[in-house]
């Protein structure tokens, strides 16, 4: 099987014809790889000793995956909901912000909109659980 990177490529170039074959009609590209974020990094890894989180996620796996393709979920809502690559993010959204009610109406004034690119911003939550499960620390 390809790896990550070329199965995103292949997700983004020819995404009508990858859920035909997969038979997931209906599916948006972000649903999909909110899918493989939480199965292949959230739950599997919670249940994965140290040494299968290194081999996960070193080279060429989640964490390479991550670092070189805009595939994280940013877990937010409307245009603002995007895959995004953790080394653009820029801001997180925390506190009252992260109601969706509040979050849509401060991010439809164009003062916000001109300074926050949809692709730097993800809900601070998502962003916590990227660093704890992708982001390892050199010991």
């Amino acid at each position: 099987m390809a790896n990550k990177c070329q199965l995103f490529a292949l997700t983004q170039n020819n995404w009508n014809e990858f859920i035909e074959t997969l038979q997931i009609t209906g599916t948006t590209q972000y649903e999909f790889w909110k899918l493989i974020w939480n199965e292949l990094a959230l739950k599997s890894l919670d249940k994965q000793s140290k040494l299968i989180r290194v081999i996960m996620l070193g080279n060429k796996s989640m964490g390479y995956f991550l670092s070189n393709c805009p595939a994280l979920p940013n877990g937010l809502w409307g245009e603002y909901q995007q895959l995004v690559l953790p080394s653009e993010i820029v801001y997180t959204v925390e506190n009252i912000l992260k109601d969706q009610r509040f979050f849509n109406h401060v991010f439809q004034w164009e003062r916000v909109k001109n300074h926050c690119n949809p692709s730097t911003i993800i809900d601070g939550n998502e962003w916590d659980k990227y660093r704890k499960k992708v982001v390892i620390k050199r010991e």
